[in-house]
């Protein structure tokens, strides 16, 4: 398979990365700092239909494979994924969809790894967990610097739940008895019902360190 180069103008297509020469390329520019950090070729009718015909293909092919069959090749995938270096995958999940970096990487991780990447975070508004390990929720949940934390339900609501967040997502929340009483000052009192001076009140009289003559 050759080598992706972002500004060679490539497709993805015959189960290879193929340069375009003909053609326009569209310039992919980085909104954060308008730098060029790649081309897109602009394909022609003749390039898509061979592309499209290559994919109907190999559906074909992955269409007549058991769904059993599909899953195993799909996990041998993970794990090759897993196991090696992540950062290309990520790299490309984030170009595709402009998800943080952090977050690609999460999603490719082991839990520990993924709980690292979210804390870098400078934000910790909500986070949301999605597994069939409770230990390892449980381990998130408890670990992930963040004021709300969803698992395997991230649109759950209720004015009886708190909401708020922590680090550069604001302090304080709303909602439930933790909200109530973000906008309480806490004031502490004690009151004996009897004004009755007692021996040990401050100050305390010279015999209490003095027992003996000197």
């Amino acid at each position: 398979m050759a080598e992706f180069d972002p500004f060679a103008r490539q497709i993805f297509s015959g189960n290879d990365y193929v340069t375009i020469e003909s053609g326009n390329a569209i310039e992919v520019i980085n909104p954060a700092s308008l730098e060029p950090v790649g081309r897109i070729a602009d394909c022609d009718a003749a390039v898509l239909d061979t592309a499209i015909q290559q994919a109907r293909a190999a559906q074909r092919v992955w269409g007549g494979v058991d769904a059993k069959s599909r899953a195993a090749l799909l996990h041998d995938i993970a794990h090759s994924i897993a196991s090696s270096d992540p950062a290309p995958v990520c790299e490309l999940m984030t170009r595709e969809v402009g998800k943080p970096y952090p977050e690609s990487v999460g999603e490719l991780a082991n839990v520990d790894q993924g709980i690292a990447h979210a804390n870098e975070s400078r934000f910790g508004l909500g986070a949301s967990i999605l597994t069939t390990r409770m230990d390892e929720a449980m381990r998130a949940v408890e670990k992930i610097d963040s004021g709300m934390v969803n698992v395997n339900n991230p649109l759950v609501d209720s004015d009886a739940l708190h909401f708020g967040g922590r680090k550069y997502s604001g302090i304080g929340g709303l909602f439930g008895r933790a909200g109530l009483n973000s906008f309480r000052q806490i004031k502490m009192v004690t009151i004996d019902a009897k004004p009755t001076l007692q021996d040990w009140w401050y100050p305390y009289p010279d015999d209490r360190f003095h027992s003996g003559p000197g």
